[in-house]
């Protein structure tokens, strides 16, 4: 009898012993995505955690973390460039006129502390749903949501070549002491609202998860829709959308352009592309010729797709740089070394200008 209940009692702790090594590769599985998740579990952990295959888990949330990147990052250059300025920058004469150095230098601070505070908070809501994303969709919707806002969204909104630029101005035109001051609060405020951030982010995961939800499904159709919309306003308000017909026919391209010096169109500015100089509009007199058929290509469209092209771009690299090519421990040197990367290139880039 003894015999009997002993061997029960040891079939029961081999039991025991599997399923808690099997609840410890599932949540194994379930660690932090960052564009590329390595910790897969095999085919027998997938099929326990009652997960899809890893493949095909894997290779679907690959897809839906790099589209929210996307998206995410069109939508802050449309915000930061196109609705920002209507806002901040004065509008005289049908040109834009672009804000004083002071009040640029408020607007970059308070961008770069805004999207230290969103930091902390998205990245309180990535860990609170990062476990559960493989078994339940609203966590899965909330993980994908706020990777892709901190990787496109707060890339494009917070800029540190645009402090450095603004700390410089600063020093040159009111003493280096202001400048160092102006780069201290930029520093202490940015960890201080960070800090915050996470903790109400927590709290929000944890109080106000429906809210957390409904935010999350419906942010990515207004990124979607703020694009959209930006580009129709283009279209229609934007300067010069027609062209007579080509005399040849038979090509097919862009005919020759005849944008203004600088490549800057001279119509007057319906709405801005640009938050330090809001009066560019493009680039004019650009034309598809199609047989005896021309359409010209509206500049400020045109505009706007390159400022997309360019933020999107942009926040591709930091992705790849920042969370996906290394470790998590080596990640603040490399976000230093893009960050500094980043400066020189926009300084050698204004001293060609």
């Amino acid at each position: 009898m003894r015999d009997v209940e002993l061997s029960s009692v040891g079939h029961w702790s081999s039991r025991q012993s599997n399923e808690h090594r099997t609840q410890v590769r599932c949540k194994q599985s379930s660690s932090s995505f960052d564009g590329a998740d390595v910790g897969v579990p095999d085919g027998s952990a997938a099929k326990a955690c009652g997960a899809p295959s890893p493949t095909t888990f894997d290779s679907r949330e690959r897809l839906q973390f790099w589209r929210s990147v996307l998206e995410n990052a069109a939508a802050s250059e449309v915000a930061v460039n196109v609705c920002l300025p209507c806002f901040v920058c004065a509008h005289r004469a049908g040109v834009w006129e672009a804000p004083s150095e002071a009040v640029l230098s408020s607007i970059v601070l308070v961008l770069n502390l805004v999207g230290c505070f969103l930091e902390g908070f998205f990245k309180s809501t990535r860990l609170f749903s990062q476990t559960m994303r493989r078994s339940q969709v609203a966590n899965q919707l909330v993980f994908i949501t706020s990777q892709g806002v901190s990787e496109g969204f707060l890339n494009v909104l917070t800029s540190f070549p645009d402090i450095s630029g603004s700390a410089a101005t600063i020093a040159l035109s009111q003493g280096t002491v202001r400048g160092v001051f102006y780069c201290i609060v930029q520093l202490l405020g940015g960890i201080a609202v960070y800090r915050l951030g996470r903790d109400v982010g927590w709290s929000c995961a944890q109080r106000h998860w429906p809210a957390v939800l409904r935010f999350c499904g419906f942010w990515p159709i207004f990124c979607r829709g703020l694009v959209l919309v930006s580009f129709l306003a283009m279209v229609v308000l934007g300067p010069g959308t027609s062209a007579p017909p080509a005399r040849g026919g038979g090509a097919v391209g862009l005919a020759g352009a005849e944008a203004s010096h600088g490549g800057a169109s001279s119509s007057p500015s319906t709405l801005p592309l640009d938050l330090h100089a809001p009066h560019l509009q493009g680039l004019a007199n650009i034309r598809i010729v199609y047989d005896e058929y021309t359409f010209t290509v509206p500049p400020l469209a045109l505009g706007l797709l390159v400022g997309i092209a360019m933020s999107v771009s942009g926040a591709v690299v930091a992705t790849l740089f920042c969370s996906v090519l290394f470790p998590e421990g080596s990640r603040p040197l490399a976000r230093f070394a893009t960050n500094l990367a980043a400066t020189v290139l926009t300084l050698l880039a204004q001293a060609r200008v």
